[in-house]
Order: C-alpha cells, then structure tokens, then sequence
C-alpha cells in the first residue's frame, strides 16, 4: 500500500456521494448494503463508505466494460 492508499484508508463517502458516484438509487445502496456487497461502517446513524472501496468497486466495473 502506497501513502496515498494509507491516506484513502481513513477517508469516507457519505450516502448520496456514493449513489452519484456509482449512479445507482438509494433503494439499490440499501440493497448492496443488505446483501453486503458494499463495505460500510455506521456512525450515529449515518452510513459511511471508506473510500478504497468505492474507488475499487469503480475500478473492477470499469474493467469488466
């Protein structure tokens, strides 16, 4: 892991910058989250995404194109 992945390590989207990010609905996140398809952490009822993840799902999408 380079310093910039360590740094994307501690970094988090919130919900509606990963719904535009991946253009999906929130009923799709709740989905993904449901079936675990995405990492997340909930904190005081807010749902955070770490950023690597996201850059990955994007990523591996991407590829499959």
């Amino acid at each position: 892991m380079n310093k910039l992945d360590d740094a994307n390590a501690h970094e988090f989207y919130e919900s509606h910058n990963v719904m535009h990010l991946l253009k999906i609905s929130e009923s799709t996140l709740y989905r993904y989250r449901k079936q675990k398809l995405i990492a997340f952490i909930k904190i005081g009822g807010k749902y955070l995404y770490p950023k690597i993840s996201i850059k990955n799902m994007i990523h591996k999408a991407m590829n499959q194109q």
